[in-house]
Formats: structure tokens, C-alpha cells, sequence
């Protein structure tokens, strides 16, 4: 997910309720797009899975590509299963982050 307007903020994007299966590395990735910034994301109550003969999908949920796009993150209740064995990866430094109600990020 990305600010679609690389010139405007996005105030949330909320991924509630989903079943992600067979879908390349990851299943849901944040990404940055110019200066613009996601202000807060909610990513919860999903599953993730993948179950084809040549998994490719190892990761659940990206939170960062390196542009450190997201400000604020939460991550809750999501189900990894089949070759999905990585449930959040690329916490970024500089965002609040929580997962499953723990602080995550502030390392």
C-alpha cells in the first residue's frame, strides 16, 4: 500500500478482515511514493497463506520498503499459515509501531 498522490499525505489506510493467498513474496507491503507519508495503518484480522507447489509468498506483511513512508502502524490478530512462516518484517525505525499490542520499532 502507498499514498496514491505522491504530493498528498494519506491520513489511513485500514487492511481489516482479508485472506491473502499465493500472492508473490509478500502478502501486504507498505511502500513509500515521493514525499508523500501514510500517516496510519492498520493491518489486522487477516490471514495470509500460501499453499501452491512453488511458494513464493514467505512474508505476511512488509512495513517498510525503505522509504519509511508509514508514521504510525498497527498489526493485530493476523494468521500466517502454509509456507508464510515470517508474519511482519521491515519495522521501521522511525514510525510508531505496535504488533499484537506490543511496541515494536523503538529498538
Amino acid at each position: 500500500m502507498r499514498a496514491t498522490n505522491a504530493a498528498e499525505d494519506f491520513e489511513r489506510a485500514v487492511v481489516r478482515g482479508n485472506t491473502v493467498r499465493n500472492f508473490g513474496a509478500r502478502g501486504v507491503s507498505v511502500a513509500g511514493n515521493g514525499k508523500a507519508r501514510l500517516r496510519a495503518i492498520e493491518i489486522s484480522h487477516n490471514e495470509f497463506d500460501d499453499d501452491s507447489p512453488s511458494a513464493a509468498m514467505t512474508t505476511g506483511i512488509s512495513l517498510d520498503d525503505g522509504a519509511g513512508a508509514a508514521q504510525q502502524i498497527s498489526v493485530d490478530g493476523n494468521r500466517c499459515n502454509g509456507a508464510v512462516r515470517n508474519a511482519v518484517a521491515n519495522i521501521p525505525k522511525a514510525a510508531a509501531v505496535s504488533i499484537d499490542g506490543q511496541a515494536a520499532g523503538t529498538q
